[in-house]
């Protein structure tokens, strides 16, 4: 790729922002990074880099932003870009997310289902990929790529269609995907649904109304305790007319097919780029994902990861460490 700090020096001196202050901010579990440019001026924006590789994404992510704000929610403009260097300039949310911003969890919370109930009922972009049982299959199928044994991966469609049938997982909106406190940003200067900024969400699908709500709900990075995720998915449902038993299959379905993937995506990160700080939350995955597989519906599905896929003992996240 090159040198990077000098093609961001090259992208700033373009947009006159030679003197500007440059700070590298914390980085997710993408490929992407970003800095926090600060002008003479005093303004602050945030520095995106996707790389070159990283230009459909960048396209998406304008595009989906774009829509988000023509409905109404906050999501960082893309002001400048170059394509040739895979860099962007877009605005800046600041440093308070839902997950550490100061305040009532449950107004913060609130919030965010009121912001997916929103988004739901508007009329989803064109053209968005689907997420089919087909796609759902191979996100489950990621723990076994990476978390547990990779020959037993051919099973897993079959289970994920069997389960499809047995529930409707009918895509039927627009679903970000990575919905959750990380990925939400508090904004007390904007009012009524704009205080949530959005980040992320440059690989939105169609898909099931649930699937954000048990991204939101079943965090992998923090506690939501039971009582709070009860509270908050009644009122996903009242806002929505959701039919309370069919929302609850579909809920858990979604949620043990998402845990199963992040159980395998937190193993990729550690073994394909030693970024084993992942591999601590995969205790609270995994009790996640037994909850899920509770649900009578699952059982098979239950079997093939009671037989196949180890608890996240110690030792066995020590061995996911190992190249």
């Amino acid at each position: 790729m090159g040198d990077r700090a000098a093609d961001k020096r090259a992208f700033l001196a373009q947009l006159r922002l030679t003197n500007a202050q440059v700070a590298v901010l914390k980085q997710d579990a993408s490929s992407r990074s970003y800095d926090r440019v600060t002008t003479e001026g005093g303004a602050s924006l945030v520095l995106m880099d996707v790389g070159q590789e990283g230009l459909a994404s960048l396209d998406r992510f304008s595009r989906i932003g774009a829509h988000l704000i023509d409905i109404g929610l906050s999501a960082p403009r893309v002001l400048e870009r170059d394509d040739t260097a895979g860099l962007a300039l877009i605005e800046d949310f600041g440093d308070q997310r839902f997950a550490d911003a100061p305040g009532d969890e449950g107004t913060l919370y609130g919030l965010a289902i009121d912001v997916l109930t929103h988004l739901q009922a508007a009329a989803p972009l064109s053209d968005l990929p689907i997420c089919d049982v087909a796609h759902l299959a191979e996100l489950a199928a990621t723990a076994w790529d990476w978390y547990g044994d990779s020959e037993v991966r051919a099973q897993v469609a079959g289970l994920i269609h069997n389960l499809a049938y047995a529930i409707d997982l009918t895509p039927s909106c627009m679903m970000l995907r990575d919905y959750h406190a990380e990925n939400l940003m508090w904004l007390p200067h904007q009012s009524g649904l704009k205080r949530a900024g959005l980040l992320d969400f440059q690989d939105a699908m169609l898909g099931h109304p649930a699937f954000d709500v048990v991204s939101l709900l079943q965090d992998a990075r923090r506690d939501v305790p039971v009582a709070f995720e009860a509270e908050f998915c009644a009122r996903f449902m009242a806002a929505t007319d959701a039919a309370p038993a069919l929302f609850q299959e579909s809920y858990a379905a979604l949620g043990a097919i998402r845990n199963l993937r992040i159980l395998g995506v937190f193993a990729r990160l550690s073994k394909q780029s030693g970024r084993t700080a992942y591999l601590k939350f995969c205790p609270r995955v995994w009790r996640y994902l037994q909850r899920d597989l509770s649900h009578p519906a699952f059982s098979e599905l239950k079997q093939l990861v009671q037989r196949t896929l180890p608890e996240p003992t110690e030792t066995h996240l020590k061995n996911l460490t190992q190249p």
